[in-house]
């Protein structure tokens, strides 16, 4: 992504869809929410000989919780920073 250059990373697919930049954005803070909720209890369950033996496959919060993160984010889940992202990038909700 160091090599998007700052014209490309403002392209917008439609008038009112997300930009390249607010949607790297959108992951970036997506992922970090996320994987912080996830961190404690995948340690606890290392530390007691708990591993994954097949695939997860989402339950009801976990479907929830996705949603709520599609574009544009809702709720608590949404930050200074992501509002801040939107507000300047002059994206607007579909």
């Amino acid at each position: 992504m160091a090599d998007l250059a700052e014209e490309r990373g403002g392209w917008r697919a439609e008038i009112g869809s997300w930009s390249v930049a607010e949607c790297l954005d959108h992951l970036s803070s997506t992922n970090r929410v996320y994987l912080h909720a996830m961190k404690e209890p995948a340690i606890r369950a290392r530390e007691q000989g708990r591993f994954r033996r097949r695939a997860t496959a989402p339950g009801f919060v976990a479907r929830w919780f996705v949603r709520t993160m599609e574009p544009p984010v809702k709720g608590a889940f949404q930050d200074e920073g992501t509002a801040e992202c939107r507000t300047s990038h002059g994206a607007t909700a579909r």
